[in-house]
């Protein structure tokens, strides 16, 4: 019940009362029928000029295998309960998190993956270049928004991807997600494609649908 509870909160956060209830209705029949519309979007790291934006207030640490704070995931787990079993997979497989600190208060974080990596909205695996990344989450604690830390967790993400050599970051969020969208855009990312998932019981079907800028 507690997973429900923050699952709701977080829609709540993210979408509103009415769009958090609907999700919640339709949450225990997705066995049956699942049905998802989901935006792709592209940072091309290779032409980025660094942006060193930041805020003083917060202190910002990256997070791999070999320094996994178990006080720090448990608080990203707190703000996003789907990332159980996940976060410490993740690092512990060449992941990478930036997390900004209010001294030891995670205040929000940005967790890329590398190689193969697992969507769970569209059920669906992707194999990734050796130059490209996949952005799992991005999330700000309620407590912490509207103070631009969105905008600088993903310029911290892109400075150091771009310095490890990869030229490509790629994310995704639910096309009525338009806080993220806001900030995908205003990060410079493109929307490119919108992928309509469908399954009734084991079968699945996948639609993709080129997205132009002109669209959003």
């Amino acid at each position: 019940m507690n997973i429900l509870v923050r699952k709701f909160q977080r829609n709540l956060n993210d979408y509103g009362f009415f769009i958090a209830v609907k999700k919640m209705i339709t949450y225990p029949f997705e066995k049956i029928y699942k049905r998802k519309d989901y935006l792709i979007y592209k940072k091309d790291l290779g032409n980025y000029v660094p942006n060193e934006k930041t805020n003083p207030l917060f202190e910002y640490k990256f997070y791999e295998s070999q320094n996994i704070d178990e006080n720090v995931v448990k608080q990203i787990l707190t703000l996003e309960e789907w990332l159980v079993d996940k976060v410490k997979f993740i690092l512990k497989h060449g992941g990478l998190c930036v997390v900004a600190l209010d001294k030891d208060k995670v205040a929000g974080f940005n967790l890329v993956s590398f190689n193969e990596v697992y969507m769970p909205l569209l059920e669906l695996n992707k194999k990734f270049r050796k130059d490209q990344a996949w952005s799992e989450q991005i999330t700000v604690s309620k407590d912490y928004r509207k103070q631009g830390l969105g905008s600088i967790l993903r310029y911290k993400m892109f400075n150091e991807l771009k310095n490890r050599g990869y030229r490509d970051l790629y994310g995704g969020t639910m096309w009525d997600n338009w806080s993220n969208i806001e900030l995908s855009k205003k990060v410079g990312f493109e929307i490119f494609v919108k992928v309509s998932f469908r399954r009734l019981f084991n079968n699945k079907k996948y639609n993709y649908h080129r997205i132009y800028s002109n669209q959003l």
